[in-house]
């Protein structure tokens, strides 16, 4: 395998972009690997919008993506050994993105507390299902939105950000939207 992968990234089909002080890597496929896949049409025009750049990430979206990849890896482990079983994994993107609207008390710069809409956004790292092998069908799945945050957020951005999640949540939006089965198709 390593071999191949070290073809892929000498042929430029593939970028490599290591952390010299984990040494850690990320490969991805580079501009010239996704016009060789378009052109044997094994993937659409549409992979072009998805390629980003490698070499211009930044280390905390290094960092990031190398902590969402360990998170998803410790459950698909987990799930060898445990009758809760990782049934799907999504990574961030905009099927899972959505926000939620609610009216809330607040005070304006006079003192005084009014009702007023306000919308969060609904952006979460990820989505995934769990499946309990012990419960019966259709009492055995469990939707989660899990969140990576490697850099410190204030205190009042991450406040809203769970506000977010339990508005949605109490609105019932990730099934009356259908969001669950948009992702699991």
């Amino acid at each position: 395998m390593y071999r191949r992968v070290a073809k892929l990234s000498e042929h430029g089909y593939i970028q490599r972009r290591q952390d010299s002080s984990t040494e850690k890597a990320i490969f991805a496929i580079s501009k010239k690997g996704a016009e060789e896949l378009v052109e044997r049409e094994e993937a659409s025009e549409e992979i072009f919008s998805s390629i980003v750049r490698l070499n211009e990430r930044r280390k905390s979206t290094l960092d990031y993506a190398l902590t969402l990849t360990q998170v998803h890896v410790c459950f698909e482990l987990a799930g060898r050994v445990s009758p809760i079983k990782l049934m799907h994994w999504q990574n961030e993107g905009k099927v899972i993105y959505d926000k939620v609207t609610v009216r809330e008390r607040v005070k304006d710069g006079k003192c005084r507390v009014e009702s007023k809409e306000v919308t969060y956004p609904v952006r979460p790292d990820g989505f995934l299902m769990f499946h309990d092998t012990r419960r019966p069908e259709g009492e055995n799945r469990a939707p989660f939105f899990p969140e990576v945050e490697l850099q410190r957020l204030k205190l009042e951005r991450f406040q809203d950000k769970i506000k977010g999640y339990e508005y949605y949540h109490d609105q019932g939006l990730h099934t009356k939207r259908g969001l669950v089965s948009k992702i699991l198709g």
